[in-house]
């Protein structure tokens, strides 16, 4: 009993060195330096998923510092969609205007019967003139007929590049700033968490843990001592009865 009580006190002022030196050592716990740990695998996880789309936008920095020439590509690609409509509209309109001229030589009905045939064609003739004028040249006048087609953008392209384009003059800016902010903060939080894991793993030298850990080492020899006492106290007194056991059955053999 005495042992046990020995053994209870020096794991006791053991456990107490050991607190002493978490305190003034490393000023952490276990389950602290677990934390910072989980703490420095995600930041280092957050700050490979902010420097991959900080790349990603690098590669849009040339498109938003050659502003002014992808708003110059922007009114091109706007004038050569204008003139790509308008061929489309007179198309359109020339086949209108000549389904009418074809739908009134071929309506006799009301037409009287002695009207000249020659007659005939010359007005047909003079209202396909004045229609294509004031449906078609009026139209084409005021728009750019000269325009030198240099991209030729399908629908897709134009969309893609529209995309991009008010991506650049609203949010590109705002977040570029965004996320090389979060990546400063990123940098610096996983340096902090990674200095304090190395500050637990540095040798002190500062006396008073000195003290600690010698004494805490002395009273772990104590306690493995202790310990080999307690365990060879308790063989002798299992010898010992096996002993007494087998003494007590060979008197009985003897007496049978």
């Amino acid at each position: 009993d005495k042992l046990i009580s020995e053994k209870a006190a020096l794991k006791a002022k053991s456990d107490e060195l050991h607190e002493k030196l978490l305190r003034e050592g490393n000023h952490i716990t276990l389950s602290e330096i677990r934390q910072l740990q989980d703490d420095r695998t995600r930041l280092s996880e957050e700050g490979k998923a902010l420097m991959s789309e900080f790349k990603d936008m690098l590669e849009l920095a040339p498109f938003a510092i050659a502003g002014a020439i992808l708003t110059d590509i922007e009114k091109q690609l706007d004038a050569e969609g204008k003139q790509r409509q308008s061929f489309t509209d007179k198309s359109l309109l020339e086949n209108k205007i000549e389904a009418v001229i074809q739908s009134l030589k071929s309506d006799t009905g009301d037409r009287p019967l002695d009207i000249d045939i020659e007659v005939e064609d010359y007005y047909l003739a003079k209202l396909r003139s004045l229609l294509r004028k004031h449906l078609i040249e009026e139209e084409q006048d005021s728009a750019e007929r000269t325009v030198r087609v240099l991209h030729d953008f399908t629908k897709e392209q134009r969309s893609n590049f529209d995309a991009m384009l008010s991506n650049l003059r609203t949010t590109y800016g705002d977040r570029l700033r965004s996320v090389s902010r979060l990546r400063k903060i990123n940098r610096q939080d996983y340096s902090n968490v990674s200095r304090k894991l190395a500050n637990i793993d540095v040798i002190e030298t500062d006396a008073l843990i000195k003290k600690y850990r010698a004494e805490k080492a002395k009273l772990d020899v104590l306690l493995s001592f202790r310990i080999l006492d307690i365990a060879r106290i308790k063989l002798i007194a299992l010898c010992n009865r096996i002993r007494k056991s087998y003494s007590s059955n060979e008197i009985l053999w003897t007496e049978t």
